[in-house]
């Protein structure tokens, strides 16, 4: 039987959209408005707004494909989200993403043929990471570099969706927190996320961070990670004033880490939620950095 079989048709966005998790479109949502900001010259051209609209639709397909591809983790996990849980059917929900990953790619023509592209390879990406044959989430390395590469694409939407024009990208503060705020999703979230789904990814056959390295190597890299992003954040801050925000906002967050990394063990949430809470911190800070600029 359906596991939303009795559920009102109504209620299938709002599970699907609590499925995509919520807090990390919005994280999207503050990586593309950094772009943006720092790629509008002067007013936005209307292309900005189908640009978020796509960009968002393209984020919900990738989060609600991979709960679709994630039953097995999540409910050994104890995940109270939808497909787990038994309120949402991975066919159903898989079909939603299918129509949402279309409609970005036609929002995203609209948008430009340049930020087409830019939708595809996010489609690609998101499919790669939790489908066979390549499955990048089984793996450390190719969980990271999906991870880092999602934001780089993210930052250059949001550049291009605002009128920026990519030869000029260098003269802009966008690489440096680009960068920095990209390897902070890989090198810290990564590791960070792992801890509380270690049973999960245990049942499902993935290899973790915990799995490959052990815990003693994974909380040496939530101090070290931390500390050389935030270090790297204060220099670009130096040649760029605009960025001390963020040097703050991840400075603080590295500290916070490093005492938690000390004695936290495998199945903590807060380690993740310290590494979401700084990205919102580092990112409203950039934004109000240009603001005030």
């Amino acid at each position: 039987m359906r596991a939303d079989r009795s559920v009102a048709p109504w209620r299938v966005p709002v599970l699907c959209l609590r499925e995509s998790r919520p807090s990390v479109l919005v994280v999207f949502a503050l990586r593309f408005g950094a772009g943006a900001a720092l790629g509008a010259a002067g007013s936005w051209p209307s292309g900005a707004l189908l640009g978020i609209c796509s960009w968002t639709l393209a984020v919900f397909f990738v989060y609600l494909f991979n709960g679709v591809t994630d039953v097995v983790e999540d409910r050994a996990n104890g995940s109270s989200r939808p497909i787990a849980g038994g309120l949402l059917s991975p066919g159903t929900a898989a079909r939603v993403a299918g129509g949402a990953a279309v409609l970005s790619l036609c929002l995203g023509v609209l948008a430009g043929p340049l930020f087409a592209v830019l939708v595809a390879a996010l489609l690609v990406l998101g499919h790669a990471y939790s489908a066979p044959p390549l499955l990048l989430k089984s793996r450390p390395s190719t969980s990271v570099a999906v991870a880092v590469s999602a934001a780089l694409l993210t930052y250059a939407a949001g550049f291009v969706a605002a009128g920026g024009r990519l030869t000029e990208v260098t003269g802009t503060p966008l690489p440096q927190v680009a960068l920095i705020m990209a390897a902070w999703m890989g090198l810290v979230g990564a590791p960070a996320k792992d801890l509380p789904d270690a049973l999960g990814d245990a049942a499902a056959g993935r290899r973790s961070f915990l799995t490959a390295y052990g815990l003693a190597r994974t909380r040496i890299l939530l101090i070290a990670a931390p500390a050389s992003l935030a270090v790297a954040a204060g220099l670009a801050s130096m040649a760029e004033p605009l960025l001390a925000g963020m040097a703050i906002g991840l400075s603080a967050g590295a500290v916070v880490l490093a005492g938690l990394a000390v004695k936290v063990g495998a199945g903590s949430r807060v380690p993740y939620r310290v590494f979401m809470a700084t990205q919102y911190i580092a990112h409203v800070a950039v934004l109000l950095s240009v603001l005030w600029a």
